[in-house]
């Protein structure tokens, strides 16, 4: 028994002897609308249009009298006549359930005695949709539609859920067209979703971020980007084929066909120093909770798609709090990302200072470029030691060396993005006395890269050896 979800009153019947009623009065009067012709059988599932109020599909079965064929109909006119929709079934695949997408009309799915089936022309032809399901009967399906996915109940492999139907509702989009970038489903930012399971004995969860589809009819030699964008249109993320990881272009893999990608709701990494072990996550920072886009470019032509990242409703967290929490974690990373960098270019530098120092060991006339050099590359270094710690190398080594500003700032960006609470005053404290320490450093540093570097060169240069770069790219 199932009631249209259209017409209050619309009620529709199938029975386990093959007769199909109708009522548009509550039940006050039933209307036999068997289709004509049908034997003696089970009618196992109706199911009322989300569409039209007129249409209904049923799904029938004789397998009990040893005849496996396939048997679905379907009625635009409240029954007053059918059509069969079987066309497609492989034989003994017979049909146990036929239901209606919610969001396209005529996008029809089967559970069949031997799996899932979908139909994009309301029963005319039908495909497999059987993707990793295990060759097994399905009872019935159901469409969850607050989160837009199939939920199929199977005879001995429990229940399997095909997360998010977009794909499959926007698949006339796509047809036709060189690329296509789909409008995926609203993305939450939560702790805890996503990723697990899959163990043999429970199921394996949807990846936590925004999904995004993308159909490419061929991959050509040229460049394909896909970027996430603000709502004002300003880049957060940049993924290419081709990337210019100097630009700060992360790797995208693409295939002729479907192309799928994960963005996990976050900035770009934190930039690190590299060979140096980091105790803490220096992955990107979450973004607020809000409308982004899409943007898929392919040989020149753009594809936008609406992204909707949702706050965790199980918090109470407001707009104005998250935007605070962005605010301080901009600062720290700005903080962080300056400090690596001055590392990668104080390294740099006494690494060519030593170069130097390695030739003037034995030339004779060069004692102000020794001494010069060793006290340029100690107060470099006594410098580095205050700002990383270059005696740790795994979790371990770590507690048995002080920490440096460093990992302190590392820390603090772990504490406040892990939170959807907000920022509370001491956090913002801690932020102010790590700074109070670390520019001083940051002022002495540039003194030892420029008057000190300076110095240094002018000794090198009279004894004639090249002079030293104080500054290289440190992928700034």
């Amino acid at each position: 028994m199932a009631e249209s979800p259209l017409q209050k009153g619309l009620i529709w019947t199938g029975s386990d002897d093959g007769l199909v009623h109708v009522t548009r009065d509550g039940g006050v009067t039933w209307t036999d609308v068997t289709p004509d012709g049908l034997p003696e059988g089970l009618l196992n599932a109706v199911d009322p249009s989300p569409h039209d109020p007129a249409r209904a599909y049923i799904a029938f079965s004789l397998y009990k009298f040893d005849d496996f064929t396939p048997y679905a109909f379907k009625t635009e006119d409240y029954g007053e006549s059918w059509t069969p929709i079987a066309d497609g079934f492989p034989a003994e695949h017979w049909v146990r359930v036929v239901r209606e997408d919610p969001v396209r009309p005529g996008l029809l799915y089967a559970g069949t005695e031997a799996g899932v089936y979908v139909s994009f022309d309301d029963g005319g032809s039908w495909q497999p949709l059987q993707l990793d399901l295990p060759l097994t009967p399905v009872t019935d399906l159901q469409i969850q539609k607050q989160r837009n996915d199939l939920v199929a109940s199977t005879s001995g492999w429990g229940f399997w859920v095909l997360d998010d139907l977009s794909v499959l509702q926007q698949a006339d989009a796509a047809k036709g067209q060189g690329a296509h970038l789909f409008q995926n489903r609203d993305a939450y930012r939560a702790v805890g979703l996503g990723g697990g399971g899959g163990n043999g004995n429970t199921g394996e969860n949807p990846p936590n971020g925004a999904i995004l589809d993308f159909f490419l009819e061929e991959v050509s030699e040229g460049e394909i980007t896909l970027e996430i964008l603000t709502s004002t249109g300003a880049p957060i993320r940049t993924f290419s084929n081709q990337p210019d990881q100097g630009a700060g272009e992360e790797s995208l893999t693409v295939r002729a066909g479907m192309n799928r990608m994960v963005w996990n709701l976050r900035y770009p990494e934190v930039y690190r120093v590299p060979g140096l072990y980091s105790f803490g996550s220096l992955q990107g920072r979450r973004v607020v909770p809000g409308p982004y886009t899409a943007r898929l470019t392919v040989d020149g032509e753009e594809h936008t798609a609406e992204i909707r990242v949702l706050k965790d409703p199980r918090v109470e967290t407001t707009l104005a709090t998250y935007e605070g929490q962005e605010a301080l974690l901009r600062e720290i990373v700005r903080e962080t990302e300056d400090l690596h960098r001055s590392v990668v270019r104080l390294a740099d530098v006494r690494d060519q200072v030593n170069a130097v120092l390695q030739r003037a060991r034995e030339m004779e006339g060069a004692d102000e470029v020794r001494d010069l050099g060793a006290a340029l590359v100690d107060s470099l270094t006594t410098v580095e030691d205050s700002l990383v710690q270059r005696k740790t190398y795994d979790g371990q080594t770590v507690l048995n060396a002080p920490s440096r500003i460093n990992f302190q700032y590392i820390y603090m960006m772990g504490a406040v993005e892990g939170s959807d609470d907000g920022v509370n005053e001491g956090a913002r404290e801690v932020f102010e006395d790590l700074n109070a320490r670390w520019h001083p450093l940051r002022e002495r540093l540039e003194i030892l890269l420029d008057q000190g570097v300076a110095t240094f060169n002018e000794a090198v240069q009279k004894a004639g050896i090249p002079p030293v770069g104080k500054r290289r790219d440190s992928g700034s």
